[in-house]
């Protein structure tokens, strides 16, 4: 009877550990437009190396990190990066600047040519902007300088948007990310 008394017990105790449904934790990656808009029929820029890619802290973690009205901040727990964001951002990077039509060629980090110019991108916020009432929107602050010869050449900064009713988060944050970069990189040509 006893035996029969604990295995009850047990049973009730368990049956709520075996019934709970956790919720969906969702992975986002970024999907930048390829066609940049008024890129660049003929380059105006020689051959480039992407040497450095950074996503400054606290927006480099999977997490995506949500600015608050009251200027505070929060990471959500279900929409996450498949990557952290430096990771993501640097493929992103050498096709957008591809995309512009600017340089003869962009280069990764890793070629062996002889590239004598380098670009270092510095993506200063990566987050999902929550500080207006009623609006959700990626947002995107990014700094791209150009270093010849040790020396900084040319420096563009831009910030962008892109709003994320679709609920595709892939889709919003690689559009933000795309039209900051190609603003940030059409600076270069102005100096």
């Amino acid at each position: 009877m006893k035996r029969f008394a604990l295995a009850s017990v047990l049973s009730v105790l368990l049956t709520g550990c075996f019934t709970t449904v956790t919720p969906t934790v969702f992975n986002w990656t970024l999907s930048p437009e390829t066609e940049v808009s008024g890129a660049s029929k003929s380059p105006k820029l020689g051959e480039v190396r992407l040497a450095v890619v950074s996503v400054r802290a606290p927006f480099d973690g999977k997490s995506i990190a949500v600015l608050r009205p009251d200027g505070s901040m929060a990471f959500d727990a279900y929409n996450q990066f498949a990557s952290v964001p430096s990771a993501l951002v640097k493929g992103s990077a050498l096709d957008v600047l591809r995309g512009t039509g600017l340089f003869r060629g962009v280069q990764p980090s890793i070629t062996t040519a002889d590239v004598d110019t380098s670009l270092e991108l510095m993506v200063d916020e990566f987050a999902l902007d929550c500080r207006k009432s009623g609006e959700r929107k990626a947002f995107v602050r990014l700094t791209l300088a150009m270093v010849r010869h040790r020396q900084v050449v040319a420096v563009g900064r831009a910030t962008a948007a892109a709003g994320t009713d679709d609920g595709n988060y892939s889709k919003a944050f690689g559009t933000a990310f795309a039209r900051a970069l190609s603003d940030a990189a059409a600076q270069l040509v102005k100096e």
